[in-house]
C-alpha cells in the first residue's frame, strides 16, 4: 500500500454490468439506483471497487447480483 493510501485517500465505487446497460458498466451512486435496478427483470453483476484517488490502485471489495425480478 502506498503512502497516499495511507493518508485516507481511498474511495468505493459501485459499478454494475448487464443487458440493456451500456458495454462499459454504469456507475451507480445513490441507493436510489441499486433499488431501481434490483426491481428489474434483466439480472445486472455489481462490483464495489477500492480506488486510491492518488495513485490508481484498486481492487475488488465485493461482488453482487441485482434483478432477476419475475413480471406479474
Amino acid at each position: 500500500m502506498s503512502e497516499a493510501n495511507k493518508s485516507g485517500s481511498l474511495v468505493e465505487v459501485t459499478y454494475v454490468f448487464g443487458s440493456r446497460l451500456p458495454k462499459h458498466g454504469r456507475c451507480v451512486t445513490t441507493r436510489a439506483e441499486i433499488q431501481r435496478l434490483q426491481h428489474r427483470v434483466s439480472v445486472s453483476t455489481g462490483y464495489v471497487v477500492e480506488v486510491c484517488t492518488v495513485c490508481g490502485w484498486n481492487h475488488l471489495v465485493r461482488r453482487f447480483t441485482l434483478g432477476g425480478r419475475r413480471s406479474a
